[in-house]
């Protein structure tokens, strides 16, 4: 089994590389330098099923994955630090439901065989979360719970309210929201500073609605910090 992590690899610091050949096949493959690799080279993520039965330490030899191959796949966000700017974040979203269980739409983009697959992990994560607003995701190969708040606008309810409703009228426009929400985030990041926080783009919302994310690393807050948390966003 790959290794896994709940803590920021030091390597995150180094530039993903499109041109990195892989040392099993010599395909190109797009991830990170790993120190135990000769330069330009590294494992490929069309082999990493075929070595993994045969390698003693994945991590040892081949780095983590997440972080050296089979990197998360990229959501545009907004963050508290690049306001007015989109940002990637490398995230493997929707790994659970609402409710913990595993999600298993495009398993293709998750790494699911190593949440199921690792003692405790799932379980470890299913107990982090709270209420309804809080996924299992993995994030720059940190597993982590995504807090997600959503925020009707103008754009997510056309063609689903009535255009009548004084509600309706009263909606801001998705590009007023984010700007409030990541400003509102601002003063929150200030009572979690090692929670990430950011707006992500409408395309990773359900009907394209604004939302509040924050990742919160495996066992970083505990359950009274985790309550706060989630409260604060959802008054927003």
């Amino acid at each position: 089994m790959a290794a896994v992590t709940s803590t920021p690899h030091p390597d995150l610091m180094n530039p993903i590389r499109g041109n990195l050949k892989c040392c099993c096949c010599g395909g190109r493959f797009e991830g990170r330098q790993f120190h135990n690799q000769d330069t330009g080279w590294g494992l490929g993520d069309c082999c990493v099923e075929y070595v993994r039965p045969h390698t003693e330490d994945m991590e040892r030899t081949y780095g983590i994955h997440g972080v050296h191959y089979k990197l998360d796949p990229v959501a545009r966000v907004r963050t508290i630090e690049a306001a007015e700017q989109w940002t990637d974040w490398r995230i493997a979203q929707n790994l659970s439901t609402h409710w913990g269980d595993i999600n298993r739409t495009q398993p293709e983009q998750k790494p699911l065989d190593l949440l199921e697959g690792t003692p405790g992990l799932h379980d470890r994560l299913k107990e982090q979360m709270f209420e309804e607003d809080t996924f299992i995701v993995r994030k720059d190969g940190v597993w982590g719970i995504l807090f997600e708040v959503e925020f009707c606008c103008v754009e997510s309810e056309t063609g689903q309210a009535n255009p009548n409703d004084p509600w309706f009228a009263n909606l801001p426009r998705y590009s007023e929201l984010a700007k409030h929400l990541v400003t509102g985030m601002q003063a929150i990041a200030n009572r979690f500073p090692l929670v990430q926080f950011a707006v992500p783009e409408g395309m990773h919302i359900h009907q394209g609605r604004a939302a509040a994310w924050a990742f919160v690393a495996d066992g970083l807050l505990n359950l009274e910090q985790r309550e706060a948390l989630g409260r604060a966003l959802q008054t927003l």
